[in-house]
């Protein structure tokens, strides 16, 4: 028997958070994945982030994307005229159905950050741990 297993290990402490963001996906996968005129805004479709981590975030959408899309990924400011808290590239690793309204519930991880993006991930990420006052 070997020991050798698969196993997909968490590297980072996720936050169970609730944050409007907004997704589309990427130049690169904007052919493959098109986005019906009526599900989108501007060619975003509004999502809601249900958890963050290092490695990525978790979010609730209405709309379907079919794993390793891209996605842009911006989570909007805590108050009006706030700038966004985050503004980064994901990969979408799983995808779930959570009930038949349908909605579904997207895994994805973070697709080679800028290091603007990975400052507002640190950012939120200090912020979530309790470092800096604000969520």
């Amino acid at each position: 028997m070997t020991d050798d297993f698969d196993l997909i290990v968490r590297r980072s402490a996720r936050h169970d958070i609730s944050l409007n963001a907004r997704a589309a996906p990427t130049q690169q996968h904007a052919s493959a994945v098109r986005l019906a005129a009526s599900a989108s805004r501007g060619g975003f479709v509004d999502v809601d982030v249900m958890d963050f981590s290092g490695g990525g975030v978790g979010m609730l959408s209405m709309v379907f994307f079919p794993r390793k899309t891209c996605l842009r990924l911006i989570v909007k400011g805590l108050r009006e005229g706030e700038p966004d808290l985050l503004d980064a590239v994901v990969r979408v690793q799983r995808v779930v159905m959570s009930d038949r309204r349908p909605a579904y519930i997207i895994g994805t991880s973070f697709e080679s950050p800028s290091q603007a993006a990975q400052a507002q991930v640190d950012a939120l990420l200090a912020r979530l741990d309790g470092e800096v006052q604000g969520i």
